[in-house]
Order: C-alpha cells, then sequence, then structure tokens
C-alpha cells in the first residue's frame, strides 16, 4: 500500500474575483478544487493539493501577484491529509456509474460490462473529470435523448472538455461526427488525448488547449448541432450570447455544473435568446438542462 502524506491549503473567495483568477490558478497550482456552499450563491471554497508542505505565507503571496484587490483580506488555512493510500482511496470513492447508454468505470474495474451499454474507460487516478459528478452524469444521460430527436447529427463542441469523457461519450453515440473539444488547461487537454487513446474513438474527436468559444477552430467549424458546456454558473451566464451563437438553429446545447438554486439564473439567459427546455435532470442538488435554439 502507497501511504504518503498530502497537504492542501483553503481560503474563501467571492464569486466574482474567484471565477475571474479560475485559470489563471490553474497555472500557478497543480490541482485546484473549487467547492460552493448550496446555500451560499457569492462564496467559493477553494481548495489546493500539494504534495510536499507549502506555507500559507508563500501562497498568500503568490496570489498576491495576481493584483486582484479581493485576495488582499483572505485568510489561507494550511492542514496536513490523512495519510492514506490515496490512489485506493480513490478507487474506493469512484465506483462505476451508469449514465443512460452509458456505463463509465476505471482500469481497476474487474468485473464484466454491461451488456446494452456503451463503455467509457476513464481513469480514476486522473481524479477531476472521471464521471462521478452528478453534472457529468446529467450530461451523459440528456445524450439519449439528444439521440432520439437527431440521430444523425455530425458536428459537435464540447465547451471546456476536461477529461474529455463528453466528447468520447459523444463520439461512441454519434460514430459519423466531428468532435471538437477545448480547454484553457493545458493538463485536461493531455488527460483527455489519453482517454481519447484508450477508448478507441480515432481522430473522430479533437481535443486542444484554446480560449474557448474565441478559438479560431471553434469559429471555423460553427454553427453545431450539440454543444456541451459543463463548467459553472456565472461563466455559463457570461458565456449565454456566445454560447447560442454558435449552436445552429434547432440544434441543441447541454449546460451543466450549476446547483438548483442557480438555475433561474443560469437559464434566463438563454431564454432570452430563445432557446426552450427540453428536459432537467437534477442529482444530488446539482442539473443539467438540454436547450434547444
Amino acid at each position: 500500500m502507497d501511504v504518503y502524506q498530502m497537504w492542501h491549503a483553503q481560503f474563501f473567495l467571492h464569486r466574482d474575483p474567484a471565477l475571474r483568477i479560475q485559470p489563471v490558478l490553474q497555472e500557478l497550482f497543480d490541482t485546484v478544487i473549487y467547492h460552493q456552499d448550496d446555500d451560499e450563491d457569492e462564496d467559493y471554497l477553494i481548495e489546493l493539493i500539494f504534495e510536499d508542505e507549502p506555507s500559507a505565507e508563500s501562497i498568500s503571496a503568490a496570489l498576491k501577484t495576481l493584483g486582484e484587490e479581493a485576495l488582499d483580506n483572505i485568510t489561507v488555512k494550511v492542514e496536513a491529509l490523512p495519510q492514506i493510500d490515496w490512489l485506493q482511496h480513490v478507487y474506493d470513492q469512484l465506483q462505476p456509474i451508469d449514465a443512460g447508454s452509458f456505463f463509465v468505470y476505471g482500469s481497476h474495474y474487474k468485473e464484466t460490462l454491461p451488456e446494452g451499454k456503451i463503455p467509457l474507460l476513464i481513469e480514476a487516478a486522473t481524479g477531476f473529470g472521471t464521471g462521478e459528478h452528478p453534472t457529468t452524469q446529467g450530461c451523459l444521460t440528456l445524450c439519449d435523448i439528444v439521440m432520439e430527436k437527431a440521430p444523425d447529427i455530425t458536428n459537435i463542441f464540447d465547451l471546456g472538455c476536461g477529461s474529455g469523457i463528453l466528447g468520447i461519450g459523444a463520439a461512441k453515440l454519434w460514430p459519423k461526427a466531428k468532435i471538437i473539444g477545448v480547454d484553457i488547461d493545458e493538463q485536461s487537454v493531455q488527460v483527455a488525448q489519453n482517454h481519447k487513446e484508450t477508448n478507441g474513438v480515432g481522430d473522430a474527436v479533437l481535443f486542444l488547449t484554446g480560449d474557448g468559444l474565441d478559438d479560431p477552430l471553434v469559429k471555423e467549424r460553427a454553427p453545431f448541432d450539440l454543444v456541451f458546456a459543463n463548467i459553472l454558473a456565472q461563466p455559463l451566464i457570461d458565456f449565454a450570447e456566445g454560447i447560442v451563437e454558435v449552436t445552429k438553429k434547432g440544434g441543441f446545447i447541454i449546460l451543466s455544473g450549476f446547483l438548483n438554486n442557480q438555475a433561474e439564473r443560469v437559464l434566463a439567459p438563454y431564454q432570452n435568446l430563445n432557446c426552450s427546455v427540453v428536459k432537467t435532470i437534477e442529482i444530488n442538488n446539482w442539473q443539467a438542462v438540454l436547450l434547444i435554439r
């Protein structure tokens, strides 16, 4: 058993500055996790994970270089995490997931794969984006409804592709489609590339590091038949016009990454842009919503 010490640092930050600095934090630190209180839209608990013990002072100093005034008054708390076999812990936590037509599992799963399901092998060791989060489950499940309504779609975009699970799932559901997934985080894109190879979806899926809706290839391939945006509530609001713009008329948008109490605020700009809600899935207070433009 590989037991070793890990550390985490935590601090609270209001929503707007937290979302502004998110891309930069992912460049400064190896592992950044955003937690949001179900009852509070304004504050995020930001967690940084370290293999070696950091100092609160060094973290605070690094954060102040970002030039965000709200970071001047934060309190950074550093604590040791339990000494456990972290990889085994991830394995124990990440049980296989049934999500509509899909069966998401890790290589540690040794049982027979269920018949009639589309298998998605997503490695537990990659942590984020392994399919266990309710938003990912919701997005995958909503693909079945899109498939019923549009079995022949050929052009798909995943905004903020993370580990690539949605793009890979789409490639298996629509094998004739061309799919592009873009993420600002280079490490996430590398993970997505590895998952693409593991799942054997070939050149139909292209993952790249880029600036989301402003990426030249996204603009070239738009408008899309289906757009995934499984990100966070405020970016979904901020990017609403752009997301709708790159979706063809009659095309579909799957939104997720927001809580039940954020849904009205997230969906309002899309409905104002003449998008209609087709289906909502709620899992553990998180929502995934299918829209048609």
